[in-house]
């Protein structure tokens, strides 16, 4: 039982501040660890940086005999550009004010705290907008839930598809995924002895394991299995794959199929990005910044911490990462 002064004697008891706040809690953040900022320098005003690409011409086979003769126009490929752009139209705020007055009668720098706070809040933005674009990369569906005897598996497996398609082996493959991945990978590699992790989590990094960078973060697409009972409800006018039984989709692919209130899905998990570093563009047209001004009929300053950017996956890139779609057991 806890003491209570007698209500005569309580207004004596002083009571004390500290002068600084409680410590939030602050995600590893991985945006600037694995996007490309290359096209930045291509947009010093604007809001769109055009990025084209051609596709491969065929090739046949020559007949000495005929010569060119048996090569009729249709053959002549015609090397057209696809024009892609990266628009930056994501232009995000974190508004706070603060009171002269109470800056002055507290023991708190209420501006340096707030403000750490907002430029986190904005960057955590920038995060979960970057890494949306995962499900833009090549669909690779693991069927059956992660579990930790799989994990090695997954690797190889993840492995194996980037080098049939010949995504080049340069030594930045990297893997992004949640927390309940690398749960599994601990306990699977420190039951065979290793230890992937580093003493501290730096940008989200926590080490490498068989080739791969690995990186960690809470702001991947989360994933979805379907259930038998839910695929009609998910076919509606849809029908055929990916929106039948067992299945595995985005949670933002699933809310825009279903209508109603039910659950059509048994498990649950989280996209991974696999494959070569960089391959997600990121333009900062202004990077995390403040913008003062003085509150009118107030003894006070409003504080809009801002940012302006824009992401993007190219349709090379897109070649070159694997978007793993898996739920864990």
């Amino acid at each position: 039982m806890s003491y209570t002064p007698r209500s005569d004697f309580q207004p004596l008891v002083p009571e004390y501040w500290t002068p600084f706040l409680q410590e939030p809690l602050y995600k590893s953040l991985v945006a600037t660890e694995v996007a490309n900022t290359r096209l930045k320098a291509y947009l010093q005003d604007g809001d769109t940086v055009n990025h084209s690409y051609i596709e491969m011409p065929d090739v046949m086979d020559y007949n000495p005999e005929i010569g060119n003769d048996d090569i009729t126009d249709s053959d002549y490929h015609e090397s057209d550009a696809t024009k892609e752009f990266l628009k930056v139209d994501q232009v995000k705020i974190a508004p706070f004010y603060v009171d002269r007055i109470e800056e002055l009668q507290t023991n708190i720098d209420k501006v340096a705290e707030i403000g750490d706070r907002a430029g986190y809040k904005l960057k955590d933005t920038i995060d979960k907008h970057v890494l949306m674009n995962v499900l833009d990369g090549a669909e690779y569906i693991y069927t059956d839930p992660l579990e930790q005897d799989k994990v090695r598996d997954f690797l190889a497996s993840t492995r194996k598809e980037l080098r049939k398609a010949n995504v080049e082996e340069t030594g930045d493959w990297i893997i992004i995924a949640s927390p309940d991945f690398f749960y599994l990978l601990d306990m699977e590699f420190s039951e065979k002895g290793f230890d992937i992790a580093d003493a501290t989590l730096r940008n989200g990094h926590v080490g490498n394991a068989m080739g791969f960078n690995l990186y960690m973060s809470n702001n991947l697409p989360e994933t979805l299995r379907l259930t038998s009972a839910g695929a009609t409800e998910l076919n509606g006018e849809v029908t055929g794959t990916p929106y039948s039984s067992g299945n595995i989709i985005s949670r933002e692919e699933y809310e825009d199929l279903v209508s109603d209130d039910s659950s059509h899905y048994d498990k649950e998990g989280h996209a991974i990005y696999v494959g070569r570093n960089k391959m997600i563009d990121l333009v900062m047209q202004a990077s995390p910044q403040m913008d003062i001004s003085k509150a009118e009929d107030r003894l006070g300053y409003k504080f809009k911490p801002y940012t302006v950017f824009g992401s993007k996956v190219f349709h090379e890139n897109g070649k070159r990462f694997l978007n793993a779609m898996v739920v864990m057991d």
